[in-house]
């Protein structure tokens, strides 16, 4: 059985690959960017962040701290 040579509909320029990893790395502090290649074609791009309790701001996320008495 012959395999059939994989066809993408969308194939990204170099500057469209340029605006999506930009527009991946916007807004980062920390985290990864990771670049999946497949056949020589960029495939898929992951992005995680990572969220520091009581450093980021993001409501629910920080310690949970005792008023201090006064």
């Amino acid at each position: 059985m012959a395999s059939k040579p994989s066809s993408h509909p969308y194939k990204p320029t170099q500057d469209t690959l340029l605006d999506h990893l930009q527009q991946a790395l916007r807004g980062i502090d920390s985290g990864t960017l990771e670049v999946i290649v497949h056949e020589g074609r960029v495939v898929q791009i992951e992005r995680r962040q990572r969220l520091y309790p009581g450093r980021d701001a993001v409501p629910g996320l920080g310690p949970k701290i005792a008023p201090s008495p006064t």
